[in-house]
């Protein structure tokens, strides 16, 4: 009951990025998908949590772990659709795109992850992820997206937590 509700009061926007501003690069085709300006505010407003995720990992640390993760299923995929890392996409920085599959239509949603070297712990080897989910069906997701880059946030932390013991 708490869901539905939440996903009726959820923004009519498709398209989440955890940087409006900037955010990441989205290919179909070998085209890249526009973002709508207009849904920054909104997102903002509606889920302010949604912002990049912070590591002490290296960029080639948490490229693995996301990695891992995908292979194992943790984090659920079109495996036919294959997981596509580029290193040329985003200047100084690992790009990641593969699509998501919802459990119960089985929409096909495109997800993107920019990884990038950040200064998580003061010492210059820590990691920043970016992260951009967007729906390629309907004017808006009932949240979906905004979920989605929270859960997959959790299974890279979790993971990236674990590494680090």
């Amino acid at each position: 009951m708490i869901a539905l509700f939440s996903a009726a009061c959820a923004p009519l926007i498709n398209d989440i990025t955890t940087d409006p501003g900037d955010p990441v690069p989205l290919l179909s085709d070998g085209k890249p998908l526009s973002y709508d300006s207009s849904f920054a505010e909104i997102q903002r407003r509606a889920y302010p949590e949604v912002v990049p995720l912070q590591l002490s990992l290296s960029v080639d640390q948490a490229l693995s772990s996301i990695l891992s993760l995908l292979e194992e299923g943790v984090i659920a995929h079109d495996e036919e659709a294959g997981i596509e890392v580029r290193r040329d996409l985003v200047p100084d920085a690992v790009h990641l795109q593969y699509v998501a599959v919802t459990p119960l239509f089985r929409f096909r949603d495109d997800v993107g992850l920019t990884i990038e070297g950040a200064t998580a712990d003061g010492d210059g080897t820590g990691s920043k992820i970016q992260m951009r989910s967007r729906s390629r069906i309907g004017k808006g997701d009932l949240g979906a997206n905004a979920k989605r880059i929270r859960k997959v946030f959790d299974r890279i932390h979790h993971r990236a937590t674990k590494r680090e013991r």
